[in-house]
């Protein structure tokens, strides 16, 4: 049951980051949905990444999208950090041993899967148009 929670609690994480993103950028109308929202930017995405799509697998051209800063997401490690502590997302165990050790790897960890996931998570949130994933 935990694992389900925090995939949960992961996965709205990465879609209230996208969803606050896109309503915060200048090419959006502020009363659009999420739905509408996830619709532009669907279109946005495969208009600019139309040729990537054909010759390379959809979660890597995303990736490369969501680092390309294609929506202003949160972009440095501790601005990324801070957000997932503040959301209970990065989660460290209390009672490890070796306590700093283990935090800085957690961390680093978080950080080296942050664009892979908002990815997934964006082509989760379309799945008529791409094969949903998982993380």
């Amino acid at each position: 049951m935990f694992d389900l929670q925090f995939h949960n609690l992961q996965f709205n994480f990465y879609k209230n980051i996208i969803l606050k993103a896109t309503r915060d950028s200048l090419d959006v109308n502020k009363s659009m949905t999420d739905s509408q929202i996830i619709n532009h930017l669907r279109k946005r995405f495969t208009s600019e990444k139309k040729w990537e799509l054909d010759h390379a697998p959809v979660n890597e051209v995303a990736t490369d999208w969501f680092q390309g800063l294609a929506i202003n997401v949160p972009h440095q490690n501790y601005e990324i950090l801070e957000l997932a502590k503040e959301n209970k997302v990065l989660f460290l165990d209390p009672d490890h041993l070796d306590w700093m050790a283990y935090v800085e790897d957690q961390e680093d960890r978080f950080v080296e899967r942050y664009w892979a996931n908002l990815a997934q998570t964006f082509l989760a949130m379309s799945p008529d148009e791409y094969n949903e994933c998982s993380y």
